[in-house]
């Protein structure tokens, strides 16, 4: 008993430090989760380049189905959904562990988590790989949440609006560097796939650095005196003059809270809307080119290798817009104006961009993927610049508009670092939850459908589901109820 009161006390001291916190320090912090977060979407999304088809072609699947074994779409798109589902069981229990082990202990445990992906290659059976990817995605996914007390302990509100909008920039960054290995050449993309235990155990190495760096340099900001006092008991002095009462946060309290189950279904359709591209449409597009043009003479291989670089840049594009995202976009966090019409609107738009993008491809670059392409192989630019432009817009607004919902929490008075670390956690956990499951019923639909129809529910599910995250906005709180719909110029 006694060696577990000293090892407590170690690990969880009391003992408040008369010092200012170090800004400076924070935002490296904050810098390393960011890191750490990128890492585990380029460690995530190299298994959807590497898994191959099974059977004859190199990858993680024909290593780990033998003799030609074809596997099921449920089984190939197992290494995605496993990810998700973990992502979602982290998500929910990285917000108590910040409540109850602290915020640095609580990083350590998830980078640590991570590490699991480092033996994953070399399990001798795929249910293995898929369980120890799993506990790697329960790490990888809490680092998200994460960023958050760091931002409401360490910098003022104006710099919080910015930082969210900088913040998500771990997922699109991520996902680029993963499309390049695969994107331009079919044979290149083959010899990657034949080193992929090597790439993911150096890829999953790299989690040790952001995990040592952490340990020496991460601060304990709970205890320092400065935040305990200037930051908890301001707090307090708010919710007392606004009749609010304190409370700790729990798991119950947000069970019983329906904005805690708005946000769920919100974020999980918003995912749906700027992940599901980067796992589905390098196939399910030219399954659609193929089930309206019936091309002759012309197999789904040689349509999938002849679109894949046009498909991949647009992937590029709808990714890499986020980097404009915090000068565009984002900027509404800076203005005092209501939040609720800016963020359905600009969500109503990049859901309609993402629709006409793809029926560009369809209706435009489709035509064109015929023998005599395959042939020659080369399809006119001109018909793909209206796919990839829309596509590039869709992505700037879809993405982009995440740093200004996640602000959301931030702006409401009564929450506190604590309160905010465990709401997002039920966020991401129970958004992810809802992700997942359109993911299952995604591949079991390719399994137990009539093939021909599989490309067309893809694509009536993503609309469908996408259009969820505008219509539950318009449920949410405003934050700003009192601010103008439109911001007021200065001179005004």
């Amino acid at each position: 008993m006694r060696l577990y009161k000293r090892v407590k006390e170690l690990l969880l001291p009391t003992q408040l430090i008369d010092k200012n916190l170090n800004i400076k320090l924070g935002f490296i912090m904050w810098s390393l989760l960011i890191f750490s977060y990128a890492l585990f979407v380029v460690n995530w999304g190299f298994v959807t380049g590497l898994n191959g088809q099974g059977g004859n072609d190199p990858g993680i699947l024909s290593s780990f189905f033998k003799d030609g074994d074809k596997p099921s779409s449920f089984e190939v798109q197992a290494t995605n959904w496993a990810i998700t589902l973990g992502r979602g069981f982290g998500s929910i229990l990285i917000g108590w562990m910040i409540v109850k082990f602290t915020h640095k202990n609580s990083v350590v445990i998830a980078l640590s988590l991570c590490l699991f992906a480092i033996p994953a290659p070399y399990m001798p059976s795929y249910a293995l790989f898929v369980i120890f990817r799993t506990i790697f995605a329960i790490g990888g996914s809490t680092l998200m949440i994460l960023f958050q007390p760091l931002v409401t302990a360490y910098f003022k509100q104006k710099t919080k609006g910015m930082l969210s909008s900088f913040s998500t920039w771990g997922y699109p960054i991520g996902a680029i560097i993963v499309l390049v290995p695969f994107a331009f050449n079919i044979e290149s993309a083959k010899v990657v796939r034949s080193h992929w235990q090597l790439i993911l155990l150096i890829s999953s190495s790299l989690y040790l650095i952001p995990l040592i760096l952490y340990l020496i340099l991460g601060q304990r900001f709970d205890l320092y005196r400065s935040y305990v006092i200037s930051l908890k008991e301001k707090h307090l002095k708010e919710l007392v003059a606004k009749g609010l009462n304190y409370q700790r946060p729990t798991i119950k309290m947000f069970l019983r809270k329906k904005s805690t189950y708005k946000w769920a279904i919100f974020y999980g359709s918003w995912l749906i809307a700027v992940t599901l591209p980067f796992v589905t449409i390098r196939d399910q597009l030219p399954n659609l080119v193929l089930q309206i043009y019936n091309h002759k003479d012309v197999s789904i291989k040689e349509i999938r290798a002849l679109a894949l670089p046009i498909i991949a840049l647009w992937l590029i594009l709808f990714n890499g817009a986020i980097i404009l995202a915090p000068y565009t976009v984002g900027l509404w966090n800076r203005l005092n104006a209501r939040r609720k019409p800016f963020i359905i609107t600009i969500l109503l738009i990049g859901i309609l961009l993402w629709i006409i993008s793809i029926l560009c491809f369809i209706f435009l670059v489709g035509p064109n993927l015929d023998k005599n392409a395959i042939n020659k192989n080369i399809i006119p630019w001109s018909v793909s610049i209206p796919f990839l432009v829309l596509g590039f817009f869709a992505g700037l607004l879809l993405w982009g508009i995440q740093g200004v919902f996640l602000n959301n929490p931030h702006e409401i008075p009564e929450n506190t670092s604590e309160k905010i670390a465990m709401q997002f956690g039920f966020i991401w956990g129970f958004g992810y939850f809802f992700f997942t499951m359109l993911l299952i019923i995604i591949s079991l639909l390719e399994d137990f459908t009539n093939h021909n129809l599989a490309p067309w529910l893809w694509f009536s599910l993503t609309i469908i589901f996408t259009i969820i995250a505008p219509i539950t906005w318009y449920f949410m709180s405003e934050t700003k109820p009192d601010a103008p719909l439109i911001p007021k110029r200065k001179n005004q």
